[in-house]
């Protein structure tokens, strides 16, 4: 895969891009699920500082999709454009990420969405990359 170009689209793939964006929805939450299970089953053998910042980091990862929502509402119709003419790669990906991301703290007060779009846009990239192949 390429890191900025790759063979331009004549029909997007909707299906693949649905089922990326859902991916990039449920990834962090089930990883935060995960830190929160393990802070349930070995909470007590962890320092305390070390346990509360994964139970922080557990529950900021499993809300995260009630924010990121938003930020693929905006995402998906820049992926579908990027798609078609060829431009999808990791570089704009991530530099889409970012760019929601910064605009959604205006709408939702959320100063950590920066960085949560680049990650989410790159989960996006790289399942929709295992769905479909663009190569360049």
């Amino acid at each position: 895969m390429s890191l900025v170009f790759f063979l331009p689209h004549e029909k997007i793939p909707f299906k693949d891009l649905f089922y990326a964006a859902v991916a990039a929805l449920v990834i962090p939450a089930a990883l935060g699920a995960a830190m929160l299970g393990v802070f349930n089953v070995a909470g007590n053998v962890f320092s305390e500082e070390f346990a509360l910042s994964l139970w922080i980091g557990g529950t900021v990862l499993l809300l995260s999709p009630f924010l990121a929502v938003s930020g693929m509402i905006l995402a998906v119709p820049v992926a579908s454009y990027l798609i078609r003419l060829g431009w999808f790669g990791w570089i704009p990906a991530g530099l889409v990420g970012l760019a929601i991301g910064t605009l959604l703290p205006g709408m939702l007060e959320y100063n950590l969405a920066a960085p949560f779009g680049l990650a989410s846009l790159l989960i996006l990239r790289a399942v929709l990359g295992r769905l479909r192949p663009m190569v360049a």
